[in-house]
């Protein structure tokens, strides 16, 4: 209940203080944000297919029962309608996360957390030509992402705990222009795994921290994000925080309204 309490507070808070469009002068940026808010770059009929692969999903009561690798544990025993419900972010959200990757131009796009696959689905929409790798910590659930993804072989599936797979795609030689971080939502994991694939990002590059009021200690961890010396630009837009590697751009924390 005080997490529940803690992300009311923080977001009634967020839509009295965040700025709108007048607040971003980097064309660049402003660029993004216009994206980010209006979420022009996919298509009716893309969209259509997305909505239409999460309606499947939400009305699946088949059961599903998996060890949960993330910061909740244990063992579920469920449904894949509850915990799609649970897992995967509304379909605005997805999107605003797919217009981030249309503006991938170098390396490939990392995902920590495919969960079953819908957000994935809308990254590929919104950008055809670079190579996606996606990280799940469960098989059961995978196996649901295979089949939203199953059209796209550009899209590489690895199923293992995030603390073992990061380490070998951080000194695989690849080079990542978005990270987007959405599993385990806990701090210390999530900046162990961001200085991980530090090495491993392109020049100028992306990274996406899903849920940054998910809780306290969410919040804490995107408070020390806001002062990383990598990366020149802080976006906050309460549902996730946006990291911009580009030394073209001069430095710059932003809270913002989509």
């Amino acid at each position: 209940m005080s997490n529940i309490l803690f992300l009311v507070k923080e977001r009634i808070k967020h839509f009295f203080s965040a700025s709108g469009p007048k607040k971003v002068h980097s064309p660049w940026l402003y660029s993004l944000y216009r994206a980010i808010k209006d979420q022009n770059t996919l298509s009716c009929d893309k969209k259509m297919i997305i909505r239409n692969r999460r309606r499947q999903l939400a009305g699946n009561k088949s059961a599903l029962e998996f060890d949960d690798p993330g910061s909740r544990g244990g063992r579920v025993q469920s449904t894949v309608k509850e915990v799609f419900s649970r897992t995967s972010k509304p379909c605005r959200q997805a999107v605003a996360i797919a217009e981030v990757a249309a503006y991938v131009n170098e390396g490939s796009i990392l995902e920590l957390g495919t969960a079953f696959g819908t957000t994935t689905m809308a990254i590929r929409f919104a950008n055809a030509n670079r190579k996606i790798i996606t990280v799940e910590g469960v098989a059961e659930i995978a196996a649901y992402s295979k089949e939203t993804l199953s059209f796209d072989s550009n899209t590489e599936i690895i199923i293992g705990r995030f603390a073992d797979v990061v380490p070998e795609l951080a000194k695989s030689g690849e080079k990542f222009g978005m990270v987007f971080i959405d599993g385990h939502h806990s701090r210390r994991p999530t900046l162990d795994y961001l200085e991980m694939l530090q090495p491993a990002l392109a020049e100028k590059a992306l990274v996406v921290i899903d849920d940054i009021y998910y809780s306290k200690d969410m919040f804490q961890c995107w408070q020390e994000l806001k002062s990383h010396a990598d990366f020149q630009v802080k976006l906050d837009f309460f549902y996730f925080g946006l990291l911009v590697r580009n030394p073209d751009l001069s430095p710059e924390v932003l809270k913002l309204r989509i």
